[in-house]
């Protein structure tokens, strides 16, 4: 049918007919589509707009683009993906004004001319859009936000989160231009964002910003000096700065109130090369990472009294390691498909085969995660340590997980549903 409807416009087309022919032709194409939602391309939907896809193959550097001055604003990881909306020569546009460069860092692919006009069947102006009940009968107030699922939706759209308690859902509303790693407390989320204006000579170039969960939704600055990572454990925060004297390299980890006062220095590491950390039922875990000795994942009472490696990872040419909403990722292979997972709450280590790690789950001592590569599906890590995808969500993107149920969210409708994965 598809083909058929295709070849038959073209013909038209070619025969010189009337633009009310040519319509009559369209009309009858996208008459194929008039209960479809959406429009799937390998297991991934096709958005309106949207003319190709990006997969980041080595880490790229992701820029603002004001005339013809490239700003640079985060680094795009290996095995992440991205729609692509527009190009300019030699460099794509993943939306907002944010451009990567177009070069073999990247595999840039287009759909077919199909896909592209089945888009713009089910968005025609004539369709019947949702109405005002349909897309808002589950909104409300966040009521504890460590009990929450939350997702940056980028600018100017800000967060999104659900209460997993209540099943309601709101839209935080965010005024910064970029988004880093964020953690949460029970009433804000708190964010780091990275300032251009930033001293390059150390990796001290994020601000640390609170995000109040609920009306009027305050947007503030709580540490006053620039940081290398900062996150919180629900009670006080923690941030790392990196410190260069002469040749010495040494990262010190402090803590504060959720104010940013009263602090402490934590924790000297010298040598090693990676800022991130996480903190987990009263001990600071840190993955120091270097070339030679690879990765080296440390436990440290907070106060100090002990300390132990847990976990050791091999070093290779292609290293990359990490700390991502509470867990340690690490990829050591050339082509981005072995993976090694720390979960600092059950102290449990994974080594995984597949996709990149996006978020995951623990259920009944299996190992779930989404990938950032098709944030529609559920992979499980079977025995061998390898992913099998077990789900796609036709819901929406999973944004994250309640017990043996995915969280999906539909852009479209503004609606939330929860699909159980496993009994």
């Amino acid at each position: 049918m598809k083909k058929f409807s295709i070849i038959l416009l073209s013909f038209f087309m070619l025969s010189g007919l009337s633009a009310t022919d040519i319509r009559a032709a369209e009309d009858n194409f996208c008459t194929q589509f008039k209960n479809v939602k959406k429009i799937w391309w390998d297991g991934i939907e096709l958005k309106s707009g949207q003319i190709g896809r990006l997969t980041i193959v080595k880490d790229t550097s992701l820029f603002k683009l004001e005339g013809e001055k490239k700003t640079f604003s985060r680094t795009l990881k290996a095995g992440e993906f991205y729609r692509i909306y527009a190009f300019k020569p030699g460099m794509l546009s993943v939306g907002g004004g944010y451009f990567v460069d177009r070069d073999n860092k990247v595999t840039y692919q287009t759909p077919s001319k199909t896909k592209l006009n089945a888009v713009k069947c089910i968005n025609s102006p004539t369709k019947p859009k949702p109405t005002s009940s349909e897309k808002q009968n589950d909104h409300g107030e966040i009521s504890d936000g460590l009990n929450s699922v939350t997702r940056f939706m980028g600018t100017p759209n800000g967060f999104l989160a659900y209460d997993k308690e209540t099943k309601k859902h709101d839209h935080i509303p965010y005024k910064l231009n970029t988004a880093g790693l964020y953690t949460h407390t029970s009433d804000a989320i708190y964010v780091n964002v990275y300032d251009e204006n930033a001293n390059r000579s150390t990796m001290n170039s994020h601000q640390f910003y609170k995000v109040d969960l609920k009306k009027p939704y305050n947007l503030t600055k709580v540490l006053d000096e620039h940081v290398a990572y900062a996150t919180t454990d629900g009670q006080n925060i923690y941030y790392s700065k990196e410190v260069v004297e002469g040749n010495t390299w040494t990262l010190e980890i402090y803590k504060t109130d959720l104010l940013g006062n009263g602090k402490v220095l934590l924790k000297r590491i010298e040598g090693g090369y990676n800022p991130y950390f996480t903190v987990n039922n009263g001990s600071l875990y840190t993955s120091i990472f270097n070339f030679v000795d690879g990765a080296e994942i440390v436990q440290t009472s907070l106060n100090g009294a002990e300390e132990k490696v847990i976990g050791e990872v091999k070093s290779s040419d292609y290293d990359s390691t990490e700390s991502r909403e509470g867990y340690f990722f690490h990829t050591s292979s050339k082509d981005r498909t072995d993976y090694f997972v720390f979960d600092p709450k059950t102290n449990q280590s994974f080594n995984i085969v597949g996709p990149a790690v996006h978020d995951y789950t623990i259920y009944n001592h299996k190992f779930y995660y989404t990938s950032g590569n098709n944030n529609n599906e559920l992979y499980i890590l079977n025995s061998q340590g390898k992913a099998e995808k077990i789900l796609t969500s036709s819901a929406g993107s999973i944004i994250g997980f309640s017990s043996n149920y995915v969280i999906c969210y539909n852009s479209e409708t503004d609606k939330i549903t929860e699909l159980k994965f496993t009994n």
